[in-house]
């Protein structure tokens, strides 16, 4: 089979035209270009073209069916997931992860108490039943009930008690002394609890005399210097008024300690009396159900509210518990047990 084509357009109309003629032999397409001397560029001037001779390998197959029958049997029906299933997505690459941590405030040692490293409190129980001057003082019948009751509370969690009954001034200093000479280190706190008569300006009676709260036992446990920074708390269930003291004296306390971390439980507020049954007193026995029941995991002041408001609802208002503090950070019994 030959072909047999004249192109003039690309070359100059005085010279032979250029005949290419293409020819099958034993499976092979041979082209022929002849027999122009003379190849004129559209783009510049004319230069000399030689004979050439092109051979080809006649294809065995179209391509159609080269290129398009693969597709045409190979496809398959495309499939799709719900999007409930696109969580099984993983990518090839990961985003970076970083954990932030946030820089916290160091607390010295003297503003937060290391819980693990504490036994539970001290506390000391000064219960005055009788009095030497029956003329004034006339015995404190239920005052027993009180001391028993506000132990068992205070061995819930397991404080160190000591029992004090019907002390005179002096024991009342000698057992203060050697509280001051006492290493607190280890303990969460110290309980003070005074079961007696008492008058305004925080005056309080022993089986002998009367004395000064702040002089005799406040003011010296403030100077005790590892006690510094934990809770001192007075429970007083004393009246604190009607009572006018005859000779009265003291040693001046000249060095004081700063009123830190105090909390002063009284039984009714400054110039009223205080209430009290041969079964115990409605202060002692309210305070003492608060602690028993929410002494786990409620602050001591907030149970000295709880038992205000219970005193003072029992008794119609008559009497009316009142509290003192300077603490700083909550206390709760149970957290040292």
């Amino acid at each position: 089979t030959s072909i047999a084509s004249k192109r003039s357009a690309f070359f100059n109309t005085n010279k032979p035209a250029t005949t290419i003629t293409s020819t099958f032999s034993n499976s092979k397409l041979t082209t022929t270009i002849s027999p122009s001397t003379n190849y004129v560029s559209p783009y510049g001037n004319s230069a000399y073209r030689p004979r050439d001779a092109i051979s080809y390998t006649k294809p065995t197959t179209t391509a159609s069916s080269m290129y398009l029958s693969p597709l045409l049997t190979s496809t398959k029906p495309l499939t799709t997931k719900p999007l409930s299933q696109s969580s099984s997505f993983t990518p090839a690459i990961k985003p970076p992860t970083q954990t932030l941590t946030l820089p916290q405030k160091s607390l010295s040692a003297s503003a937060v108490q290391v819980k693990s490293n504490l036994k539970p409190g001290y506390a000391v129980i000064f219960n005055t039943v009788d009095f030497a001057d029956k003329t004034r003082f006339d015995k404190r019948d239920g005052s027993d009930y009180d001391a028993k009751l506000i132990k068992e509370t205070l061995l819930k969690y397991k404080l160190n008690v000591d029992t004090k009954k019907n002390p005179t001034v002096n024991n009342i200093k000698d057992t203060i002394r050697k509280l001051t000479t006492k290493n607190f280190k280890n303990y969460s706190c110290l309980v003070i609890v005074i079961l007696s008569h008492g008058s305004a300006n925080d005056s309080i009676a022993a089986t002998d005399g009367v004395y000064n709260l702040n002089e005799v036992i406040l003011y010296p446990i403030l100077d005790i210097p590892t006690l510094k920074d934990k809770p001192k708390i007075f429970i007083i269930q004393a009246c604190k008024g009607d009572l006018v003291p005859g000779e009265y004296k003291t040693d001046a306390y000249t060095t004081r300690g700063p009123p830190t971390e105090i909390l002063k439980c009284y039984s009714t507020f400054e110039g009223y009396v205080s209430y009290r049954t041969d079964s115990g007193s409605p202060f002692v026995q309210a305070l003492c159900d608060e602690i028993k029941l929410k002494g786990d995991n409620t602050n001591i002041e907030q149970l000295m509210k709880n038992a205000i408001a219970t005193v003072k609802t029992k008794t119609g208002s008559k009497q009316v518990p009142s509290m003192t503090t300077t603490l700083t950070k909550p206390f709760v019994f149970g957290d040292y047990v």
